[in-house]
């Protein structure tokens, strides 16, 4: 039983160190990672949390299946505010802006 359909997209936030077992994990089930944000606080701090973004591998074509992108989000600029991007994420969602 499948929770997800052939064209369905799973997406998931966890902490950083989580992410090896999580492409792991996903690797068993036939899902093929293929876009991946990270995220830290700051500009100078390390990445605290990963949004990981899977799809069944077999009906993808070759050509999606290669592309992999991969960003950084930054939450706080160096004066302790939200960035411009976070806020063009959330903006629709978070009323603290």
């Amino acid at each position: 039983n499948r929770l997800l359909d052939d064209d369905g997209i799973f997406c998931v936030l966890l902490p950083e160190y989580s992410s090896a077992k999580l492409i792991a994990c996903g690797g068993n089930y036939n899902l093929l990672p293929f876009r991946k944000i990270m995220i830290r606080d700051s500009i100078n701090s390390k990445v605290i949390s990963t949004i990981h973004f899977f799809v069944y591998r077999f009906p993808r074509s070759i050509n999606e299946m290669r592309s992999f992108e991969e960003r950084t989000l930054t939450l706080k600029d160096e004066a302790g505010n939200y960035t411009s991007d976070l806020k063009e994420l959330l903006g629709d969602f978070y009323l603290h802006f």
